[in-house]
């Protein structure tokens, strides 16, 4: 690389999504909030670059209610200002569900999305970040290059906080992923500390580092929908105001998409992932994630029920029935991914398993 590179990178990535069965003014009130509006910021400053990560029932949303959202992201997808990431189309806990609809899941988001934004995805959305080695697998037989995770589960794999300025790959030499990690700095920081204060942290850990990535990947829902965001993000513009800082420090901080980056830099080195979530789920579950169907017997019960479903549809399948059947079977399965949704078997700063309408 020469010195008229920049200096270091920064990839944004946002996660936007709304729970299945949740109330029409809530998923109103967050695209009034906040999707349209970071949209209206993002489409004023075309030299910042995101990444976007839909769950497909929220797309769902968006076509019936407001489908001119599919125009104005097809503007930027069109002019590279944003990338579209994959991930499970009802948002489940890849590890909690059985394989099939792990890769059906994932496989039917991904056509959404080439379909609708012309492209399939290469990277990936972990819902909740919870991690298991056995993903690898699914990942790349879908056709996905990277997933984004947090600074803990690097720390699990011997990756020390000084060692997070890229990405590394996991997984075996026939299958491997790209993980971006996203640090707990910026998840706590943007956008809740002013943008100056953010651009400083970048300046003091760019230094003694060669081209370094700062990674965020986080819940869109941050800006705008979360209580007092709106205010601050966008009446008294915390993010126009961030952007314009990255701009007018863009000779030494370019902003990439994730994929972008993939395609121009080498991995820091190979990793080990034990299972894992972000540092706060494995404080609310007591552990792995899957510890949440002992603390809650509602979860159980549930999950248990989905598997039997699962299972069912599975034997209907294998038997290979007449084309009219198989459609009915199509419509079951749909009905099993929304089932599949993660919401409504755990608890954590939200209502989750509390919320009688998810469940």
């Amino acid at each position: 690389m020469t010195g008229s590179l920049p200096k270091a990178y920064f990839a944004m990535g946002l996660h936007l999504h709304q729970p299945v069965g949740n109330f029409e003014d809530i998923l109103e009130r967050a695209y009034s909030n906040c999707y349209s509006p970071f949209l209206d910021v993002l489409r004023n400053h075309p030299d910042i670059k995101c990444t976007f990560h839909f769950s497909g029932n929220l797309l769902d949303f968006f076509e019936a209610s407001h489908p001119d959202y599919f125009d104005r992201v097809n503007e930027l997808a069109g002019r590279g200002q944003i990338e579209i990431m994959g991930g499970g189309y009802y948002e489940p806990i890849f590890p909690a569900i059985p394989q099939r609809d792990r890769l059906g899941q994932i496989e039917m988001l991904s056509s959404y999305i080439e379909k609708k934004f012309g492209a399939r995805p290469k990277g990936i959305w972990t819902p909740e970040r919870v991690w298991s080695p056995g993903l690898v697998k699914d990942f790349t037989a879908s056709g996905i290059k990277y997933t984004i995770l947090d600074d803990a589960h690097l720390a699990r794999a011997g990756i020390g906080k000084n060692d997070l300025s890229g990405y590394y790959v996991t997984g075996d030499p026939k299958n491997r992923i790209a993980v971006f990690p996203t640090t707990k700095t910026f998840r706590y920081s943007i956008p809740f500390r002013s943008p100056r204060e953010n651009i400083r942290y970048f300046k003091r850990a760019s230094k003694n580092k060669q081209y370094p990535l700062f990674t965020y990947g986080d819940d869109a829902e941050k800006f705008g929908e979360w209580p007092w965001t709106h205010e601050w993000v966008y009446k008294k513009g915390w993010l126009n105001n961030f952007f314009n800082e990255l701009v007018k420090n863009g000779k030494w901080l370019k902003t990439v998409t994730f994929s972008e980056y993939l395609g121009s830099h080498e991995a820091l080195g190979a990793i080990d992932m034990p299972e894992c979530a972000y540092e706060e789920m494995t404080e609310w579950a007591g552990g792995g994630w899957m510890n949440f169907l002992s603390k809650y017997p509602e979860s159980d019960q549930m999950h248990k029920r989905m598997f039997y479903v699962s299972e069912k549809i599975n034997e209907l399948e294998i038997r290979n029935p007449k084309p009219e059947i198989r459609n009915k079977i199509e419509n079951a399965k749909i009905e099993l991914y929304k089932g599949q949704t993660n919401c409504p078997y755990w608890h954590g700063v939200f209502g989750g398993i509390y919320l009688s309408h998810l469940r």
